[in-house]
């Protein structure tokens, strides 16, 4: 088992905060990334309260550059 999948269940909702030291990128570029529609989109549950899917995260760093990089 990998530290990540030992540390991300895929079951689960995550913030931000849990997810940023797995991300091959920082904060900011997630969010773009995010933004352009390139990397998981969260479930917002409130105007302050943004989560993610721990399934799509860990698929998208198993291939944080998509399909193509392949």
């Amino acid at each position: 088992m990998s530290r990540i999948s030992a540390k991300i269940d895929p079951n689960g909702l995550y913030r931000i905060s849990d997810i940023k030291p797995f991300l091959p990128v920082s904060e900011s570029s997630w969010r773009k990334m995010v933004n352009a529609g390139t990397a998981p989109q969260p479930i917002k549950l409130s105007k302050k309260c943004t989560l993610w899917r721990g399934a799509e995260v860990l698929d998208w760093l198993k291939n944080p550059l998509g399909p193509s990089a392949q």
